[in-house]
């Protein structure tokens, strides 16, 4: 799992492993990934799995490695290890390329939260909406790119325009402001919440107002999105339960190595702040977050 230091959303997950292991008295081994390039990750990760195989542990719950130019190879080639060894494995949070059904994967229901978000901006009056999503994001972010683009092809909203993707870092103002202008942008959905975040300082810093001028909305409800200013709208991921689910699977994994492959998703719940008011939200002054859950 990446370096818990640097980002919450982990954080949440391993407490609940943590929890859950001891409740059901197995010993945990936990794996941190850390190191400052994607590169030292990758490092870090290769030695610990290599670790893991020594060490004859009886499963492994992996979270793939994000943001790496050589991410799917890489993980290709860890799992392989593992699966050599006869090590049962349980992807969290995402699994790797699509075409890869080999392996057992935990996570949000990414598809359905885009559908979700996206009507949720429609609604709020967004013309033409833009996916952002960092180079090298991980497949979860693909999904809710693909959710996004599925939420206009079934014409759930209705036409809203020619929605684009834009795949670039949240402090490239040169890529931004080409979107904004040319395809006139006005809202943005990001595939986490800390990309959300750098964007909103970005588009601040370019004299845009959120959500005035443009709507910014986020994923994973972090701590940060309460703190933004504006106050960031997202999707609140339920990291208990998918660590809980993970840690199940795993166990079954163990239990019997012939099982199919399964992916399950789990709902997640929209929160709306204000980073993306309405115009008539913003007149009238209403600044407390609501809350709609959907499965």
């Amino acid at each position: 799992m990446p370096d818990v230091t640097q980002s919450e959303y982990f954080v949440r997950i391993f407490r609940e492993l943590i929890r859950v292991a001891e409740s059901r008295q197995y010993k945990l081994l936990f794996g941190e990934i850390q190191g400052i390039t994607a590169k030292d990750r990758a490092a870090c990760a290769e030695r610990l799995v290599n670790d893991f195989i020594a060490r004859r542990v009886s499963g492994v719950i992996f979270q793939p490695i994000e943001y790496y130019a050589d991410g799917n190879d890489f993980n290709r080639r860890m799992l392989s290890r593992l699966t050599n060894a006869r090590i049962p494995v349980v992807l969290c949070d995402n699994g790797i390329d699509v075409a890869d059904r080999m392996y057992d994967v935990v996570g949000n229901n990414n598809i359905a939260s885009s559908f979700v978000m996206y009507r949720h901006l429609v609604d709020t009056g967004a013309k033409k909406v833009c996916f952002f999503m960092r180079p090298y994001s991980p497949r979860t972010h693909f999904d809710r790119a693909q959710g996004f683009v599925l939420a206009h092809l079934s014409k759930l909203t209705g036409a809203v325009g020619k929605e684009v993707l834009l795949v670039a870092e949240p402090d490239d103002v040169t890529a931004i402001r080409r979107h904004i202008r040319s395809k006139k942008i006005d809202a943005f959905m990001c595939g986490d919440d800390e990309t959300a975040a750098k964007l909103i300082q970005t588009l601040h810093k370019m004299g845009y107002s959120i959500p005035g001028d443009i709507l910014v909305s986020g994923f994973n409800d972090l701590s940060l999105s309460r703190l933004l200013s504006p106050t960031l709208t997202t999707l609140r991921a339920n990291c208990e339960d998918i660590a809980d689910a993970a840690f199940e699977r795993i166990i079954m994994r163990i239990g019997n190595p012939n099982l199919p492959p399964t992916e399950m998703f789990l709902p997640v719940e929209l929160v709306v702040r204000e980073s993306t008011f309405s115009i008539n939200q913003l007149k009238h002054g209403k600044r407390r977050a609501h809350e709609n859950s959907f499965q």
